[in-house]
Formats: structure tokens, sequence, C-alpha cells
């Protein structure tokens, strides 16, 4: 359908059936592409099209796959859209990427994406993996209730907002190298195994009432001025490398100590010095045993109101 087609007005296919690909590669379109609740017996292909305003397919089935690189659009608006195949987006400056309740069978790769508005995949279902790799949101995003079978990775992501991240199931979740501007939301979330690494939070972090069924590990990681983490279950190995929390967080680790089997690597004498009041056994006795001694007495309460577990630091 179309390939390098220039179109001064919308695109407007709804409640049909389209017996093929829908074809707007190297396309230009001074409107909005419209293909709510269709069934469309092939791909959407986007490759380099510049298209003003939305791609709709709200409520939609799609036999394959949607491709959109290299160009610009509105936004890609898919909720409650059926996918039976992937989402592979790269290259490209997106208003919003709108994928709430969608089903998709196959996998959903982001690559070098700009998102000027947001990212939204609320109650999602994913058949494979989802990837974002160098994407940018300039207002948030919403993953609470995703469900993606082969985990959420994601690398290189700045999210000028809250990044909201409770998962529903046992599902993986690995991030690296993320910034986030407002606060990690992960509150009643269910995960399975959890890696966060160079992560920067600037607010705060939430975990009330989360469950981590496995291995949580978490190195060089600012979880910002705020960190809550009350009813939160930690089943699996915990793990902290260099990590930053903010005050009043006796109640967290105190939990986590009698909950999971902890490792806290390279805690020495900085607390005491400090006059935090923390006492742990050797590092070679917490390595041994992998549980973290915690003595009741006044925990986390240094002078400057904040510790990071690789040395004490200080906000005076």
């Amino acid at each position: 359908m179309m390939p390098r087609t220039v179109m001064a007005n919308d695109l407007v296919v709804t409640c049909s059936e389209i017996v093929g690909d829908v074809e707007l590669s190297d396309s230009m379109v001074q409107g909005t592409v419209l293909l709510d609740r269709s069934k469309i017996l092939g791909d959407v292909r986007l490759v380099r099209a510049l298209i003003d305003r939305d791609v709709s397919l709200k409520g939609a089935t799609l036999e394959g796959s949607i491709e959109a690189t290299g160009g610009r659009t509105g936004g890609l608006l898919l909720p409650s859209a059926e996918i039976h195949r992937d989402i592979d987006v790269s290259h490209e400056v997106l208003q919003a990427l709108d994928m709430n309740a969608a089903q998709i069978g196959g996998s959903v790769k982001l690559d070098d994406v700009l998102l000027i508005n947001s990212l939204s995949a609320h109650q999602a279902r994913i058949g494979r993996s989802m990837t974002l790799d160098t994407v940018r949101s300039a207002n948030g995003m919403d993953l609470n209730e995703l469900a993606p079978a082969g985990g959420l990775t994601a690398s290189n992501v700045t999210v000028n907002g809250s990044l909201m991240l409770s998962l529903s199931g046992d599902y993986s979740l690995v991030f690296q190298d993320t910034v986030v501007t407002q606060n990690l939301v992960l509150v009643d979330g269910d995960f399975g195994e959890v890696s966060f690494d160079r992560m920067k939070v600037r607010m705060g972090t939430q975990m009330e009432g989360s469950r981590f069924r496995k291995k949580l590990v978490v190195g060089d990681t600012d979880f910002g001025a705020l960190f809550s983490a009350s009813q939160a279950r930690f089943e699996g190995t915990t793990e902290f490398r260099s990590v930053r929390f903010a005050v009043a967080t006796e109640q967290f680790l105190v939990q986590i100590a009698q909950l999971a089997r902890v490792i806290l690597l390279r805690v020495h004498e900085p607390f005491r010095r400090a006059g935090v009041g923390l006492s742990l056994s050797t590092s070679q006795r917490l390595v041994e045993s992998r549980i973290l001694v915690l003595r009741r007495g006044p925990l986390l309460k240094g002078p400057c109101g904040a510790i990071d577990l690789n040395s004490v630091v200080g906000r005076c």
C-alpha cells in the first residue's frame, strides 16, 4: 500500500480487513494514519516515513510485525491491539508510544529512540522480550503490570519523569546506565531476577509491597533523596555494591537481612569512623556466611543524613 507517497490529508482505513502489508516507507503523510479496529493480514512498515500526526491501530489485529525506522511519527498508538509478531522501532523520533493492554506475540525492541512525550505499556503482554537501548523519554515511562515473557532489558535509558516498573509476574528485569529525573516506582510488583547497574534516581525510590522472587543485584546506584520498602519481600540472594540509600533506611536493611541471603561488598570501617553506629561482621565472614549481621542500635543516623554502601557520603 502506497510506498514513496505524499499525502496532504489523513489516511483512514478503520474497521476493515487489509489483505497484505500497510507499506508507507519513504512516504510523507501530512495528517493521521487511522487503522483502528482493522484486521491486517501482513506487516505495517514505516521505514523513513515522515508522518505529522499519529499512526493509530487501537484495537486492531495485525498478523505480521510493525517496523518504524529512520523517520518521524507523531505517535504510535497500539492500545488493546493484537500484534502477532514483533515491534521494531529504531533511529526514530516519536511523540509517544502507547502499548497499553496490547497483546504482542513476538518481541519489542526500541533502539536509539527519542520519545517527545512518553512510553506506556501498562498491562501489555509480550510473548518474548522487551529491549530498550539508547532511549530517551521526555515525560516518564509507565510499565506497570507489564508481562514480558522473555524479560525486560534496558541500557542507556533516560527518563525525564518517573519510571513506573511494577511488573506482574516472574519476569527478569535488567537496567544499566539509567537516569530517572523523578521517582523509580516498583510498588506492589512481582519480579523474577532483577539487576540495576549504574542507575541514578534523583527524587526517590519506592518498593513498598513488592515481591522479589529470585536474585536482586544492585551496583553503583543512587536511589535518590527518599527510599521506602515497607512490606517488600526479598526471597532470593540480595546483593548491593556501592549503593547509596537515603536517610532512615534502618527498617529496610533489617528487613532484607531477615528475609534474604545478603552480600554487601566492600563495607568496612567507614561506618564506625563516620559515627553511623552500624556494626557488621568482617567482609570475609560476610562472604562466607552470605548473611548481613545487624545489631540493634541507632543505625544509619550519621551527621550528614546519608550513607553509601561503599563509603559514607555527606550531604550536610
